[in-house]
């Protein structure tokens, strides 16, 4: 926009008015172009001229020369690139870096040559644009011909403004004065900006420069730089911030003006992780002179307590430095706040869980569900066997140094109490170890197993010795020994329930084993121990030592849930012709089996029992007086076992056990034992035809 002025006329004290084009930005006239036109001298207005008593002239300066009764010599011209003025008639007279009086005496100097005793006037048109060099916390800095007169606060505008960063408490201006010396003076525009008041109206000169300091950030405080963001002279320009540590896409990050803080810096970047702190979020900063600085800013308390987030203004080259947290303290750190605010990246993380969990690997713990319980569950659950008073998170840090971090989640299922609120993230490993035997008593495992994150799997567990079908067997989860033995067909008569071994692999080659008595709580009507079994368990039910224990009493252990309900009892006799199966109460004796068999009284008395041991790998024969049984003859009168053959009458007792005598392979289990009996029913008609 132009508009016209009147002329400035300058002679060695007075400042007259002249016509001027003029250029406005902002509101403001910042620079001018001379109109060409001569304003005759009676259309001069007188004007003090006492702020340009000092004025340097120079290149681009409009300047109005007349001397008196000369009007052939009179000019109107700006000063040349190189300092000087053309005369006519006379020729180049040089005039940069003088004052108006001394380029007066100057051109006089020279008229002196042709003329006696020149008068001369020299009147300022208008002045060079002022030659400014703006430097340091701007949006543009650089070199800016300016509008004389101009405000400090005009020129910052003119160079876009000022940045976050900007120390506006001491902004300098460096001036080189007539004699060469250099001068700073050092302007306060913060103290206005912060109390809305008129900001100094500071007057710029020719070849001033402007120096706009960088705050060292461990002095920023967030109202001032909030202040001056919101201020007219803040810089409108995007500000390049690098975000580094735990958010999900580190890197550099372009943010608008409006939205440079901390908050902003890192939603651009993502969102902090799961293994952010908070409490330590670290901005750095690099000086004019190189040096880096740096503040630690806490932004989970204002999270907590619902203020607001620090509003500190960043600045160009700043660098957010996210933590890693430590896990040491980690319980310690309100990781559900953290978690829900909007400063959390909503993103799956991956994590290890090895140890006692159903299925140990990689998993992927959806977005939000990052606590251990979540991982425990993902990873199938815990074993009975799992350790839950010392679960650790492995987390490498930054460093690449590895800390370790133990948690009980026992306690708080014993006493009801929240699990810990600890939050698992990207790259960490939870470890959930077995638990020894014997070193904690069975209600540990069946709380453990019991709980929401118990592991609904198949336990795979191997049963041996006095169990009727030893072998390895898939249990149910959170499966107890009891439930082990009855899969195994029940014990034997020859178990000892006095001493069931269970024994556990821990790793590294290590055993613990534990010794359970299962008899006592049968004979004190007490429960069984509830001891839940893992996978890889081994459960060894010992064999009686050899001899009478009077003080166990095998019927009651046969008559158990420890034993299988129902025994398995073949009856070969000649009364019934013909072999057959009885099936009897587990803890039947003798007696029992004979009441339901019709007999003579010869009969009665020639009755093998043929019991396969599995121990000698051959049948065993015992000659029993069933008479003397019934009658309650305890000698007489055993316990029976599954699969026991009952072998009725002399000749067919002889015949049986000639054939088991003479019986070339040895049974190597009890299969061989039952196929034996098989093949004898099978030829029935040579076992009970004629001459028996």
């Amino acid at each position: 926009m132009f508009k016209q002025l009147p002329y400035l006329q300058l002679s060695v004290g007075t400042l007259l008015l002249a016509n001027l084009a003029v250029v406005e930005q902002f509101g403001k006239t910042l620079a001018f172009i001379p109109n060409n036109k001569v304003a005759p001298p009676q259309q001069l207005l007188a004007q003090s001229a006492g702020n340009f008593s000092d004025y340097r002239l120079g290149a681009g300066d409009q300047i109005f020369i007349q001397v008196q009764r000369h009007p052939e010599l009179t000019v109107n011209s700006a000063i040349t690139p190189e300092g000087t003025i053309v005369i006519p008639g006379i020729g180049k007279v040089f005039v940069q870096g003088l004052t108006i009086a001394q380029a007066e005496a100057a051109i006089a100097l020279r008229l002196n040559q042709f003329y006696v005793n020149p008068i001369v006037s020299v009147t300022l048109l208008a002045q060079r644009p002022l030659a400014v060099t703006i430097t340091g916390e701007v949006a543009r800095p650089g070199f800016y011909p300016l509008q004389p007169n101009i405000s400090l606060s005009e020129a910052l505008l003119i160079a876009g403004g000022v940045t976050p960063a900007s120390n506006l408490a001491s902004v300098k201006v460096r001036r080189t004065l007539a004699t060469g010396e250099v001068t700073t003076q050092t302007i306060d525009l913060l103290t206005p900006i912060k109390s809305a008041t008129p900001l100094p109206s500071f007057t710029l000169s020719d070849g001033d420069v402007i120096i706009v300091p960088k705050q060292d950030i461990s002095q920023a405080r967030n109202d001032e730089s909030a202040a001056i963001a919101r201020s007219k002279l803040a810089a409108q320009v995007p500000v390049s911030v690098t975000v580094t540590g735990e958010v999900s896409r580190p890197g550099l990050y372009p943010l608008p003006p409006t939205n440079a803080r901390i908050s902003d810096a890192l939603l651009a970047a993502g969102g902090v992780t799961q293994l952010s702190d908070l409490r330590s979020v670290r901005v750095r900063r690099i000086t004019e002179e190189g040096k880096t600085t740096e503040q630690t800013f806490d932004l989970l308390t204002p999270l907590q307590k619902g203020d607001g987030l620090p509003e500190l203004r960043l600045a160009n080259g700043d660098t957010i430095i996210v933590p890693k947290q430590d896990i040491r303290s980690a319980q310690n750190y309100n990781s559900a706040i953290a978690e829900k605010s909007q400063l959390t990246a909503r993103v799956p993380i991956a994590v290890t869980v090895t140890g006692e969990v159903a299925k140990p690997g990689l998993h992927i713990l959806p977005a939000g569900s990052t606590r251990i319980s979540d991982a425990l569950l993902i990873a199938g659950g815990i074993t009975a066997a799992s350790d839950i008073a010392a679960v650790r998170v492995r987390r490498i840090l930054a460093d690449n140094s590895v800390i370790e971090q133990t948690l009980n989640l026992l306690k708080p299922l014993q006493t009801g109490e929240p699990l810990p609120d600890f939050r698992l993230a990207e790259g960490d490993t939870l470890i959930v170890p077995k638990r020894a035997l014997g070193i904690s008593n069975d209600s540990v495992s069946a709380l453990a197993a019991n709980s929401t994150f118990g592991s609904q799997a198949p336990v795979q567990v191997t049963i041996t010795g006095e169990v009727t079908k030893p072998g390895f067997y898939s249990l149910p989860p959170a499966a107890k020994i009891s439930d082990a033995i009855l899969i195994a067909g029940g014990t034997t008569l020859r178990a000892d329930l006095r001493a069931v071994r269970v024994r556990r692999a821990l790793g590294d080659g290590r055993f613990s084993e534990e010794i359970i008595d299962l008899f006592t709580p049968l004979q004190n009507s007490q429960p069984i121990p509830d001891l839940r079994l893992a996978t890889g368990d081994a459960v060894v039910v010992s064999t009686l030592p050899p001899g009478e224990d009077l003080a166990y009493d095998r019927q009651l252990v046969a008559r158990s849930t420890l034993a299988k309900p129902t025994i398995s009892v073949r009856i070969l006799s000649y009364a019934g012709g013909n072999s057959g199966t009885l099936e009897l109460p587990n803890g039947s004796t003798f007696a029992d089996a004979l009441r339901g068999i019709p007999l003579d009284t010869a009969n009665l008395r020639k009755i093998a029992l043929i019991r396969f041991d599995p121990e000698q790998g051959k049948a065993v024969t015992l000659h029993l007086d069933g008479k003397q049984a019934i009658m309650g003859n305890p000698s007489q009168n055993p316990l029976l076992q599954d699969n026991d053959a009952i072998v009725i009458g002399r000749n067919l007792v002889a015949r049986i056990t000639y054939a088991l005598n003479t019986f070339t392979q040895p049974f190597r289990d009890i299969l061989g034992f039952l196929l034996f009996f098989q093949s004898l029913q099978n030829s029935a008609r040579d076992l009970f035809g004629p001459g028996r």
